[in-house]
């Protein structure tokens, strides 16, 4: 365990295959940062998401640092339509031409470890086994493209437990359909990615802090897709050969309006918390802290980052 900068981070090294130690601690770019920026931080994160417009600056990270798991998703597509997903793999060949398209005018598919292909997407309960068919599809034809995808990107407090195990087919399928290999020859495979709120220590409050945070529905929900698998079809997430990834975290909702909510020491202490405590639990591979980058409605933690990570 390291003691400088943000505990429990492990980034894995080019030569091993990932998802095997604790969570990685990265950040979610949802716009473009200056360089320098992310060099600063570099040292002290192993994963790094990037959305539409940032893939300079991802690119310049995985030029410093190969080792760094990088995740890319592309606002301009953000889910497959209704008749995509009903529509079998004609369906899914039809979404994966749009999602190719973005990704390759957007130049990340050489930096891209993972490509996110939905963003939370609500649909009906009785579409979850559909969702498990379709993304098996899906993942077979960016396979043929040498594509690693994250399929989900569920809301936070999403979806119902009972609803993630109907993706159990697809688990199962990705667990014996690698997608190439990692540097050092394991096996990569397909993976799943949710949104979630962060951990904040005991005693550490603000008069702003909303209820998700360490609310086991909302910051710890992925315990309770693991029980429900396991329940159902007895199998554990812990055992899923890809990665589990929360490529959205934050302590709050994420609105602009919230950043007096929390000081620098806080977000700290809550990054702290939120490493330790799914490292802890084995189950979820990394988290993006939600979000560095000025744009629209959003929150923007890049003056914060200095201290929150040194």
């Amino acid at each position: 365990m390291t003691t400088v900068g943000i505990p429990y981070v492990d980034p894995f090294a080019p030569a091993r295959g990932p998802f095997t130690g604790s969570a990685l601690v990265g950040l979610h770019l949802t716009w473009p940062v200056s360089n320098q920026l992310i060099d600063s931080v570099l040292p002290y994160v192993g994963t790094l998401k990037g959305v539409t417009m940032t893939g300079g600056n991802l690119r310049h990270a995985k030029a410093i640092k190969p080792d760094l798991l990088v995740v890319y998703r592309d606002y301009r597509v953000e889910h497959p339509a209704d008749f995509e997903l009903l529509g079998g793999r004609g369906g899914a060949r039809q979404y994966a031409d749009r999602l190719l398209a973005v990704w390759q005018d957007a130049d990340v598919l050489d930096v891209a470890d993972y490509l996110e292909v939905m963003n939370e997407w609500k649909i009906p309960s009785s579409w979850y086994p559909r969702l498990a068919e379709f993304s098996i599809y899906l993942g077979e034809i960016l396979a043929e493209r040498g594509v690693a995808m994250l399929t989900g990107g569920f809301f936070p407090g999403m979806p119902e437990p009972e609803e993630f195990a109907a993706l159990y087919p697809y688990l199962r399928w990705a667990d014996s359909h690698p997608v190439g290999t990692w540097p050092d020859g394991s096996p990569k495979y397909h993976g799943v990615s949710f949104h979630l709120a962060g951990f904040m220590p005991p005693g550490v409050t603000s008069p702003g802090m909303i209820p998700w945070i360490n609310d086991p529905w909302i910051a710890g929900r992925y315990t309770f897709f693991d029980q429900a698998l396991r329940l159902r079809h007895g199998y554990s997430l812990r055992d899923f050969r890809g990665p589990k990834l929360a490529t959205e975290l934050y302590w709050g909702y994420g609105f602009a309006d919230e950043a007096g909510v929390w000081t620098t020491g806080q977000l700290r202490a809550g990054v702290r918390e939120t490493a330790r405590r799914l490292s802890e639990d084995g189950i979820v591979d990394g988290f993006h802290i939600w979000s560095v980058g000025q744009v629209a409605n959003w929150i923007d933690l890049s003056p914060h980052l200095p201290g929150m990570i040194k």
